[in-house]
């Protein structure tokens, strides 16, 4: 099966958000916040350390 969607950078956007793919360069940016456990309370998983980062891309 050949599906070329999951070949293209896909971003969805409408008036109020705009989500793009996690991914480098992206995902570096991310680095100064990814730790605090606030944005991990609602979330299926956590972000504990480094290693944990680095297996997201």
């Amino acid at each position: 099966m050949k599906i070329e969607i999951l070949n293209t950078e896909v971003q969805l956007e409408n008036d109020s958000v705009l989500l793009l793919p996690f991914e480098y360069p992206r995902n570096v940016e991310l680095k100064d916040i990814i730790f605090e456990k606030e944005i991990w309370s609602y979330m299926g998983t956590n972000m504990n350390a480094e290693s944990d980062f680095e297996i997201m891309y």
